[in-house]
């Protein structure tokens, strides 16, 4: 099996810088913390696609595994080829030996540990060297979003209030159609994470629930809870922590 892996390294991530221009899409590649010593990469995609290949790269104090196939991509067919040449990276090649491919939907990849030294404020672990492609081999546009995290129990916000929680900026924004909010809970507590428009209207609720401490987000496609496209303009993303509020504004531009 080692050598078949470094036989599609070798050959499949040659093979896949062949492509044509871009299209444009709204694919998201992203990096999530799911627990203190845990990661996934996760795709949320509208094109189909055929094939992928990342690299993940960490800050010095993290040491990253060896990644395991996730709900996407648990049939047999899909093939998750990995190499780590030091500690800080790991190259992925995900494709399918039946030349199948990942409808439109949303989801994990892949799944991995970690273990952190301790050493840094603030850690990290990014995403590099993306490719996305379709069926037919063409790239497609992909947004590419890393993550950085902090291990202190409290933290000041934007507002300077000492909190247990934190929600960050969403991201991109400006944004069309697609954004991403993230949080960070230092306790386990009752959450709900909601958008808002200018007029203080619920525009849609992303996360209503019981949550552990840990690391969370929500990718919002810019519709209603009845899946209406809504208009440009400016929205409030506000989580609501037990008794407490945070609210990020944020800007929808088509």
């Amino acid at each position: 099996m080692r050598h078949l892996k470094e036989k599609i390294i070798a050959k499949g991530m040659t093979a896949l810088l062949f492509f044509t221009a871009p299209m444009v899409a709204g694919d998201v590649l992203s990096v999530v913390r799911q627990s203190s010593n845990s990661l996934e990469v996760q795709l949320q995609n509208t094109d189909v696609v055929g094939g992928l290949q990342f690299s993940l790269r960490s800050s010095s104090d993290i040491v990253l595994s060896e990644p395991e196939r996730y709900d996407r991509v648990l049939a047999p067919s899909w093939i998750i080829a990995s190499y780590k040449p030091n500690d800080s990276t790991v190259n992925v090649l995900i494709v399918s030996m039946k030349q199948e491919s990942l409808g439109s939907g949303s989801g994990s990849l892949i799944r991995l540990s970690y273990a952190s030294t301790g050493t840094a404020k603030e850690s990290y672990v990014t995403l590099a060297s993306v490719l996305v492609v379709s069926p037919k081999s063409d790239s497609l546009g992909v947004t590419v979003e890393g993550l950085r995290w902090s291990d202190r129990s409290i933290t000041i916000d934007a507002n300077g209030s000492n909190r247990s929680f934190v929600l960050e900026q969403n991201y991109p924004n400006p944004f069309n159609p697609t954004t991403r909010v993230a949080y960070r809970l230092n306790n386990a507590a009752q959450v709900r994470l909601s958008i808002y428009d200018a007029a203080g209207r619920e525009v849609v609720r992303l996360a209503d629930q019981y949550e552990g401490a840990g690391e969370y987000s929500a990718v919002w496609n810019s519709a209603s809870t009845n899946r209406q496209a809504i208009a440009s303009g400016l929205y409030f993303a506000r989580l609501t922590v037990d008794n407490e509020s945070i609210t990020r504004k944020m800007i929808l531009l088509k």
